[in-house]
C-alpha cells in the first residue's frame, strides 16, 4: 500500500525501444521517493526531445538534432504527493550514443560562421557522436561530448544552471579539421591518421 515496484517494463516507441525498472515509494503522506532505471535503444532522436521539452533544458533543442539514439539513464528524486519533481533533489545520469545524426543550426556553433572555413556549420553529419549528461539538483553537467563530423572534430564539455540558465560551456576543436572547406564523405575520413602532437583550438 505504500510502494510501486516495477521489475521489469518494456516498450516500443518513439521509432525504437525501451525497458525500465524502478520504483516509487511514499515513506509518508508528505512526499515520494522515486527511482528509474532506463536502456533506450535506437529511438528517433527529435521526437525524444520533443516529448521531454529538450531534457529541461534550452540550449540544445529537438529542432537541432536528427538520428537514432541508444542511451542508458538513471534518475533518483523526490517528489510531492502528486509526483512532481523536488528539483533540488533531482539527480539524474544520461550516457548516449546517436548513429545516423546530424546536429542542425547549433547556436554555438553558428556563432563560428565567418570565422573559420568549413562550410558545413549549418548541419553536421556525424561520424561519432557520443557523451553524457548529468544533473544534480538545479546545475547541469555535460560530460566529454565527442563529436566526429563532417565538418570537424570537437569535444565539448561544460555546465548549465537551469533555472538561471547560465551556461559555462568550452570547446575543443582539431587545428586540422579547420583548414579545410569540406571534409569528403567517404572511407578515407576513417582511414586518416592522427598525429600524437595534433595541435587544438
Amino acid at each position: 500500500d505504500s510502494a510501486l515496484m516495477i521489475p521489469k517494463l518494456r516498450a516500443q516507441t518513439l521509432q525504437g525501444d525501451f525497458s525500465l525498472s524502478g520504483y516509487l515509494t511514499t515513506p509518508d503522506s508528505s512526499f515520494c521517493r522515486l527511482s528509474i532505471k532506463s536502456r533506450l535503444h535506437r529511438l528517433d532522436l527529435r521526437q525524444l526531445m520533443a516529448e521531454t521539452d529538450n531534457l529541461g533544458q534550452n540550449v540544445l533543442r529537438k529542432e537541432h538534432l536528427q538520428g537514432e539514439l541508444t542511451a542508458d539513464m538513471s534518475l533518483q528524486t523526490t517528489t510531492d504527493p502528486y509526483v512532481q519533481f523536488h528539483k533540488d533533489s533531482l539527480r539524474l545520469k544520461l550516457r548516449f550514443n546517436v548513429e545516423d545524426g546530424a546536429l542542425v543550426e547549433f547556436p554555438p556553433l553558428m556563432e563560428l560562421i565567418g570565422f573559420i572555413k568549413p562550410k558545413t556549420l549549418r548541419t553536421l553529419r556525424f561520424y561519432q557522436l557520443t557523451g553524457g549528461m548529468n544533473i544534480q539538483g538545479r546545475q547541469m553537467k555535460i560530460e566529454p561530448l565527442i563529436i566526429n563530423s563532417s565538418a570537424l572534430d570537437m569535444k565539448v564539455r561544460g555546465a548549465q544552471h537551469l533555472d538561471r540558465k547560465t551556461i559555462d560551456y568550452r570547446a575543443q576543436v582539431r587545428v586540422s579539421t579547420l583548414l579545410k572547406d569540406e571534409r569528403a564523405q567517404s572511407d578515407l575520413y576513417q582511414k586518416v591518421v592522427r598525429e600524437e602532437d595534433e595541435a587544438y583550438a
